[in-house]
């Protein structure tokens, strides 16, 4: 069984990734991993891809990249930069070689020594693993079962980005958070949605999900878990400031 690292949302916060990574290296650790959204919302993003590529982390994509994807063909083509403050700033930093790491990214990534996968968002049940969608990198609330792979905000950010609908209203539609309906026998450690903690769920006869995306640039902290031959435990920082003005409380979920 290795011993992994796998840090949660980075978003361009570069000193928090620095100093949590340095931290790491005294773990004696099998392979440093992240969950994705390496880039957008905070300062640096290239800065942070680069230390991916320079370090051999090893990462899944996660829906900022798969955004950002979207935009870099049209802007290295017109050099016009979306009107998205943090996204033109993320395009402006990225380089040709950032673009194609990010190109090369996977949606999961499976240890199968440890009995584990590592997504963004989230995974679907009644899929095998080689079968997920491609939205595992956004899931959140999902519809399970149903063949289109839906998915929703949940928490007070369901409101502002899903017309009005509520974390209440999605689940009387059928909706539900994916951790709750999640049923392979892998753990799973994922990122996207923000935990003021970590977040440990044990669905019977499923893995434990462990969500990590603790808000760093938010204001909240930078996490990892720590997974291997220990028990499960984890390794935060603190924000060096608050990067993304949108405050913490308003993406978490308690």
């Amino acid at each position: 069984m290795k011993r992994l690292a796998i840090i949660g949302d980075i978003h361009g916060c570069i000193d928090e990734f620095r100093e949590l990574y340095n931290i790491l290296e005294w773990h004696s650790l099998d392979q440093i991993c992240s969950v994705g959204d390496l880039v957008d919302r905070g300062p640096e993003s290239g800065e942070c891809v680069q230390l991916c590529i320079d370090k051999r982390i090893l990462t899944v994509k996660g829906n900022h990249e798969d955004s950002i994807l979207k935009l870099w063909d049209s802007y290295q083509k017109t050099g016009i930069l979306t009107k998205n403050p943090y996204k033109a700033l993320t395009l402006k930093q990225l380089t040709v070689e950032h673009a194609d790491f990010i190109k090369k990214l996977p949606l999961l990534h499976v240890f199968d020594e440890n009995n584990l996968v590592i997504v963004h968002g989230g995974l679907y049940p009644n899929l095998s693993l080689y079968l997920q969608p491609h939205n595992v990198c956004r899931a959140q609330m999902i519809m399970p079962y149903m063949p289109e792979y839906p998915t929703r905000w949940w928490g007070e950010m369901a409101v502002k980005h899903r017309c009005g609908k509520t974390e209440e209203e999605n689940y009387a539609e059928g909706y539900r958070r994916w951790y709750e309906v999640y049923d392979l026998p892998y753990d799973c450690v994922y990122g996207h949605s923000v935990f003021v903690q970590p977040l440990v769920h044990q669905n019977k006869g499923a893995g434990r999900t462990i969500g990590i995306d603790t808000g760093n640039v938010f204001g909240g902290t930078l996490t990892a878990a720590i997974m291997g031959d220990k028990p499960l435990h984890f390794v935060s920082v603190a924000p060096k400031k608050i990067y993304c003005p949108d405050k913490l409380a308003k993406f978490a979920i308690r």
